[in-house]
């Protein structure tokens, strides 16, 4: 057996995984004692009885019960909400609350944005303690204090729940920051909170961030700015917070995403810096074991800087593994060590599990390890250059393998180009990556980091270059790749059972993953093929905007204010992702002020008809003209008219329902509120409640 026989790690992990997926989705907080009960009595027994040859498989079954029930205590540990310290357990509108700062804080639009501990409740000048994280705002026009992480401050309970995602399939930070055991955030003004201690004391996290900050200056010091800085700082030193939308686009087009993060292969190049720099101390007799040390260290080290994400957490551990079996001379099973590296991350954090991150990094690399040796076999050329492009794509295939489903599930779409492109952007990386470090260890020779900042900022220039060039070539991604969860499984089991028979050329195993790749193609075409008949309506919640899709089957009508039309970020993150759901390829965007007639769907002046339903949307330019109708209509959308404008349509108008759009501020909307109560019409507050989605 290739994994199991050689790898004991490798045979733990599975339980262990399946406890926290369990316990993640049963929800089984009240019976945490329960399951530590029975994970020490499996303990015991396992410890107690010895088990004969013949009987291992009994030992097997309590070993992997008592992981699966520790995968679920961990993960009921972690989500801490059923606890009694929880803080939101004994919250009240008069308390105070004890913070303490955990990131450094990330400058938006309007307000200042970092996550924090809370420490204690604050009742009657009394202190309780408490535990729990919320995500943490303050107003950005009245923050005067230079707030970092580990500072401690005192603030009014303005702390709520996180809300869902308004509209249908939108992204939820909700459930988003729930996998973070995040569940509520706080917006403070600057008269409702001060600091109570400044972090001055020593602490390696800020350590780390303090050597972050300054790498980062020596880049702005020497004037890289703009696309450049972004890339440069992100793909270095982790340092994420100045990507714009444009540069993610570029690189998720092009199959690229991974390198905006730091993951193993940063860390490779910074393990390939170190054993160049301590060579010379081999020669002499301690010098093996110090270039362990000081490796290990450094490794650590940088992980901690570029942010503990699951990725380079993961690239650390197997390197350490890997720089101490080189020292002392120990042979490594690489599943073994990836086994072991995933399980110390989940014991640390099991919410780790459901980070995109964990997932596509360590399938990556195990799909890396079972499929390459097979592709390297295919081909071999005795030209140095053909060897190592084909030894390149070979990786790039490999890696694609066990993660595509999970590129479909997650981001909807494939990079068709990615094989050709790889070959251009990973050359390009590298050298980004020696240049960046080369400016960091030489920074304190000006001339020099001067002249690799300025040669970092042009590498840059030209990897970016390339995936804009990339995205823009005709059929350069296939978007809209919309599966269900049930097909996505499905599809992974062929892959699973595929990668059983190709290591382990079991004939059932062939015969599985052919069976369970047709039954992926028949789901995946009923799914598509349901949608052939959808009609459905929806007001999207896009606060300050109009925002109307009219589906009908493939076809959509999107009827939206000018504004709405022309922010084609904003219809991407609200409204995008229900037409991919539905398959709604085909859109068709129509003004608040324009007019449109087709087959069903019709528009005049401020009427819309839409097979049996009508609508109206009162424009200004059509007063003169409503005010000599008496109409009735199935729906009336008001959308930023005044409050006696509304009273007057509303004497010849006469709806079945009305949707209020998110235009209005507070007041003017509680007022327009109290008249239609007043007139008993039925209503909807798109602000509030969400989209209204109307489905025949």
């Amino acid at each position: 057996m290739i994994i199991w026989n050689k790898a004991p790690v490798f045979r733990i992990l599975f339980p262990f995984l399946l406890g926290i997926a369990l316990g993640y989705l049963t929800q089984l907080n009240f019976y945490s004692f329960y399951l530590a009960a029975s994970a020490l009595s499996l303990f015991v027994i396992l410890l107690a009885f010895r088990f004969e040859y013949w009987q291992r498989h009994i030992r097997t079954v309590f070993f992997s019960a008592m992981m699966l029930c520790l995968g679920m205590l961990a993960i009921n540990i972690q989500k801490q909400t059923w606890l009694p310290y929880f803080f939101a357990h004994s919250l009240s509108a008069e308390s105070k609350v004890k913070l303490r700062i955990l990131e450094p804080l990330v400058a938006r639009t309007k307000s200042y944005k970092t996550t924090a501990e809370v420490l204690a409740i604050v009742h009657q000048n009394q202190e309780q303690k408490s535990n729990g994280k919320i995500v943490l705002y303050f107003d950005r026009s009245a923050l005067n204090d230079s707030l970092t992480y580990g500072d401690i401050i005192y603030a009014k309970n303005k702390i709520s729940e996180l809300k869902d995602a308004p509209n249908p399939f939108e992204f939820s930070p909700k459930k988003h920051l729930a996998n973070k055991s995040i569940y509520h955030s706080c917006f403070l003004k600057k008269t409702d909170y001060y600091v109570l201690d400044r972090n001055e004391q020593f602490d390696i996290v800020q350590l780390g961030y303090t050597v972050r900050d300054y790498c980062l200056e020596i880049f702005r010091k020497h004037h890289l700015t703009g696309d450049e800085f972004a890339v440069a700082a992100a793909m270095i030193l982790g340092f994420e917070d100045e990507l714009n939308p444009q540069i993610i686009s570029y690189f998720s087009a092009s199959g690229a995403m991974h390198l905006l993060s730091v993951s193993g292969l940063h860390i490779a190049f910074v393990y390939i810096i170190l054993a160049l720099m301590l060579k010379p101390f081999r020669r002499f007799k301690w010098g093996a074991k110090f270039e362990f040390v000081f490796t290990v260290f450094v490794l650590w080290f940088y992980a901690l800087v570029t942010g503990f994400s699951p990725p380079v957490l993961r690239s650390a551990i197997m390197f350490s593994f890997a720089v101490y079996a080189k020292t002392f001379g120990k042979q490594l099973n690489m599943f073994n060590v990836l086994a072991t590296a995933a399980i110390f991350i989940l014991v640390v954090d099991p919410l780790a599990l459901l980070d995109v991150g964990f997932q596509l990094s360590f399938l990556a690399l195990l799909s890396i390890l079972l499929v390459q040796p097979h592709l390297n076999d295919l081909y071999y050329s005795k030209n140095y250059f053909l060897q190592k492009i084909w030894e390149l794509s070979s990786v790039s295939i490999s890696a694609t393998v066990a993660t595509l489903p999970f590129t479909f599930y997650y981001f909807h779409q494939f990079p068709n180009y990615f094989l050709f492109i790889n070959i251009l952007v990973i050359p390009l990386s590298t050298l980004l990556l020696y240049v960046g470090f080369a400016a960091i260890i030489f920074s304190w020779i000006t001339p020099l980091a001067a002249c690799l900042v300025w040669l970092l900022k042009y590498i840059t220039f030209g990897l970016n270059a390339v995936l804009q060039f990339d995205e823009g070539l005709p059929f350069s991604v296939t978007r809209n790749i919309q599966f269900s969860g049930f097909s996505i499984l499905v599809l992974v089991l062929s892959i699973t059972f595929f990668l059983y028979h190709l290591n382990l050329k079991h004939p059932l195993s062939k015969k599985l993953s052919i069976a369970m790749f047709v039954m992926f193609m028949l789901t995946s075409t009923l799914e598509f093929a349901s949608k052939i008949n959808h009609k459905a309506i929806v007001f999207y919640s896009v606060k300050q905007h109009t925002a109307i899709d009219f589906m009908d089957a493939y076809q959509t009508y999107f009827v939206a204010d000018d504004s709405l039309l022309r922010r084609e970020q904003d219809v991407k993150f609200h409204i995008y992702p229900n037409r991919m759901v539905h398959h709604a390829t085909d859109v068709k965007c129509v003004a608040l002020d324009s007019q449109l007639q087709s087959s069903n769907f019709v528009k005049e002046h401020s009427l819309i008809s839409f097979y049996q339903y009508t609508f109206l949307i009162p424009q200004l330019s059509d007063t003169i003209w409503l005010n000599h109708k008496n109409i009735s209509v199935d729906y009336l959308v008001i959308n930023g008219q005044s409050l006696r404008f509304v009273q007057h349509l509303l004497k010849n108008v006469h709806p079945q329902n009305i949707i209020i759009e998110p235009v209005y501020k507070f007041k003017t909307k509680q007022k327009l509120l109290s008249l239609l109560r007043k007139k008993n019409y039925p209503y909807w507050d798109v602000q509030k409640s969400g989209a209204f989605v109307k489905e025949f």
